[in-house]
């Protein structure tokens, strides 16, 4: 049954107005804020880290408050808050706010995605922006959008008063556009490399580290996969901005993995140079599937090194334009 009007154990309504919640019997209670959003959170960790808490900074709050908004506007349904995941995630400063920079990169991204969606610029931004974008706080959230009017890269109308900042009608300029383009499809991207694959297979995991990343690092390209990406965060959304940063993108094949045949498609769809590589004797005994095997693919065999050394050197020489 829903309650009436209270606080946030999460925000504690500093930038809140509309907090209800309510109980189905279980021990957890349902939380629905406007900055975090809908969540279920134990009533111990209510009593530990709710209202009243010293054990959290308002940073480390609105570290919880972006971690609940992305959770929920990813999967679509209420995340779960225990003590055990407090003392996980947050003390052990395992979840972090983004950078300023990247802050300002959601702020550029959530005012072209919503011109795209219904054709109009953000009059007024809801109350969940700084969880969304990732801020500590709205007054945070102004200045960083402050600085990029300031830039040439987004046009409002500064609305800021005694009771702090506030932008209105946020529209991105055609700089600004040209900046939400390149990020989406990754062209601020530097010398990393993003390889896709199935883990934990000692074969390839021993080739990989003997002989791929060893010659992918002699044309001055680190090589990585998602196991050396110790950022706290929601695992998808940080292989999608790994391979949105990355040069290009390898996607091994050998075990017909679904991750890495999704991990290549979602590269191939940003415009990345994807080389997809496959154990010999696992090409010639089952195909790639019907959608890659015209694609450029290079076998590799652990009796046969040199040959893989010098076909992917060549190739990467090919699709970078990395000419002595």
């Amino acid at each position: 049954m829903q309650s009436e009007a209270q606080t946030c154990p999460v925000c504690l309504n500093l930038d809140a107005r509309d907090v209800k919640s309510w109980n189905d019997g279980r021990d957890a209670t349902v939380f629905d804020c406007d900055v975090c959003g809908e969540f279920e959170i134990s009533r111990t960790a209510i009593s530990v880290y709710g209202s009243g808490s010293s054990l959290l900074s308002r940073v480390m709050r609105a570290a919880t408050s972006h971690y609940l908004k992305s959770s929920s506007l990813r999967t679509g349904r209420p995340p779960m808050l225990t003590t055990y995941w407090f003392e996980d995630r947050i003390l052990n400063n395992a979840l972090t706010l983004p950078a300023p920079s990247q802050q300002a990169e959601n702020i550029i991204r959530f005012v072209g995605e919503r011109y795209l969606m219904d054709g109009t610029s953000v009059r007024q931004v809801p109350k969940s922006f700084p969880s969304q974008i990732g801020s500590p706080s709205r007054d945070a959230a102004m200045d960083i959008c402050g600085q990029l009017v300031n830039a040439g890269l987004l046009t409002g109308i500064d609305a800021s008063s005694m009771d702090g900042r506030e932008f209105l009608a946020l529209a991105l300029t055609l700089s600004g556009w040209e900046r939400f383009e390149r990020e989406r499809k990754g062209k601020f991207s530097g010398l990393d490399a993003f390889i896709a694959l199935k883990f934990n297979d000692e074969r390839l995991d021993r080739f990989l580290a003997d002989v791929i990343k060893p010659t992918v690092k002699s044309l001055g390209y680190t090589l990585k996969d998602m196991r050396d990406h110790s950022e706290a965060g929601l695992i998808d959304n940080l292989m999608r901005q790994k391979i949105r940063d990355s040069a290009f993108v390898l996607v091994d094949l050998t075990h017909a993995n679904n991750g890495a045949y999704w991990e290549g498609g979602y590269a191939e769809g940003l415009g990345k140079s994807v080389l997809y590589l496959c154990e010999n004797s696992a090409f010639d005994h089952n195909e790639p599937h019907f959608d890659t095997n015209h694609c450029t693919t290079i076998k590799w065999d652990t009796n046969d090194a040199d040959r893989f050394v010098k076909d992917l050197t060549s190739t990467l020489r090919r699709s970078l334009n990395l000419f002595s």
